[in-house]
């Protein structure tokens, strides 16, 4: 089907126009209304689209996978333009000017894999609410400061040329998710205290992380913070480098946190409970620190520690007594000393543990290098035959070079699986 390239400009009430699956269909530039307020065409061949010289009502445009190269002279006059989807564009390079888009709210850039450059107008526009650079594997050049008040979202993952994160010089209330996995910047610069709203930030696979910024323990809104594989990093923060800080908690609100794979060898800022309060979920694997903080066992809102693989752990603290999950498999330093002094406490406070819901509750230690087996027994009421009776029920706890054992609560017993 062939479609003149004015089919459209006389339609003056058209209010959405959706083309699909109409590549080769035009000759030339194609010419769209102004009264058009909705407009998608995914995979357009043509690099072209004219409107008149009158103001525009465009809210929406999406031309993912399209041919463009580059828009940078198309956008002027869009003042109602909020949402924008070049996505799979491989032929894009640079960032459309987003000054003459003052309302745009969304910029979507995912996957445009010959993108280079990030306009420097994206560093200071105050209606933009979410931009998605994810998988711009080309892109080195973005803005050196961030000030767009509004933004929510900023992606960035997988754009493994991009190497500075910019400064944020004021306050910016709108960003709560931050998404640098698989980057190559080295570090964060100090102002990122200022993302006083972050709640989520991930840098799994940051292989050139090399050190965090102490202000981080500023962000007292920030829920998950996850650093699995940044197999550089020196060491996290001292809390303690906050002394004179006015603040009673580092991280106040932080509920999980994932260190695996960072090579640590001590995770002393854990000892002081200040820091991280509210802490529900740590995970430690694939690190290569000895021991664990004393202090974890006060940690009374921790129901998930993974330290497998930490083949240097010699010793198991005393553990929480709200833990659910404990896993440790591959730990080959654990000295039999410790498994006992973990087992004691477990027999001590009782399990199943009366106050957490009947569900499973799991201790994973295979292929631990030390045997150490514990019997003991504890009493429940059942009630058999209508009258009550009392049975005690055996646990046997071992470790060996193929086992791990699993607590269940419901059913009251423990399974050992070799």
């Amino acid at each position: 089907m062939c479609i003149n390239p004015d089919a459209f400009t006389k339609m003056r009430r058209l209010r959405l126009l959706i083309l699909r699956n109409m590549h080769n269909s035009f000759q030339g530039p194609i010419c769209l209304p102004n009264e058009l307020r909705w407009f998608e065409w995914p995979g357009c061949a043509c690099q072209i689209l004219e409107f008149s010289s009158y103001p525009k009502k465009l809210v929406g445009l999406n031309m993912s996978r399209s041919n463009v190269a580059g828009v940078a002279k198309q956008f002027k006059g869009f003042q109602n333009l909020k949402y924008i989807n070049f996505s799979n564009c491989k032929s894009l390079v640079h960032m459309p000017d987003l000054s003459c888009t003052p309302n745009l709210e969304e910029l979507d850039l995912h996957s445009c894999k010959s993108l280079v450059e990030a306009h420097e107008s994206v560093a200071y526009h105050d209606k933009l609410q979410v931009l998605n650079l994810m998988e711009c594997y080309e892109l080195s050049i973005f803005p050196n400061v961030l000030k767009s008040k509004n933004l929510r979202a900023l992606h960035l993952e997988y754009c493994t040329k991009f190497e500075r994160f910019p400064e944020i010089p004021h306050k910016l209330k709108g960003l709560k998710k931050l998404h640098l996995e698989s980057t190559a910047i080295k570090g964060l610069p100090t102002s990122l205290e200022n993302l006083v709203s972050l709640e989520g930030m991930y840098l799994r696979n940051c292989r050139n992380l090399i050190s965090f910024p102490s202000s981080i323990y500023k962000l007292q809104n920030l829920d998950s913070l996850e650093l699995e594989d940044c197999t550089n990093l020196i060491g996290f923060p001292k809390y303690e480098d906050l002394a004179d800080s006015p603040m009673k908690s580092g991280l106040l609100n932080l509920t999980y946190l994932n260190l695996m794979g960072c090579n640590l060898s001590k995770v002393d800022f854990l000892e002081n409970l200040s820091c991280c309060p509210l802490l529900e979920e740590l995970v430690l694997s694939r690190n290569n620190i000895t021991r664990l903080p004393t202090s974890i066992s006060k940690r009374h809102r921790l129901s998930l520690l993974n330290v497998n693989n930490c083949h240097q752990l010699q010793k198991i603290p005393e553990l929480p007594p709200y833990l659910r999950y404990f896993l440790a498999d591959n730990c080959e330093s654990l000295k039999s000393d410790g498994h006992s002094t973990f087992i004691h406490h477990l027999v001590r406070r009782g399990l199943p543990m009366a106050d957490i819901p009947p569900h499973q509750v799991r201790f994973s230690l295979s292929h631990a290098s030390k045997l150490c087996a514990l019997v003991y027994c504890h009493s429940r009421k059942y009630k058999m035959g209508g009258s009550k009776k009392y049975k005690a029920i055996l646990h046997l706890c071992a470790w060996n070079a193929g086992g791990y054992c699993t607590f269940m609560r419901m059913i009251s017993i423990t399974r050992l699986v070799y």
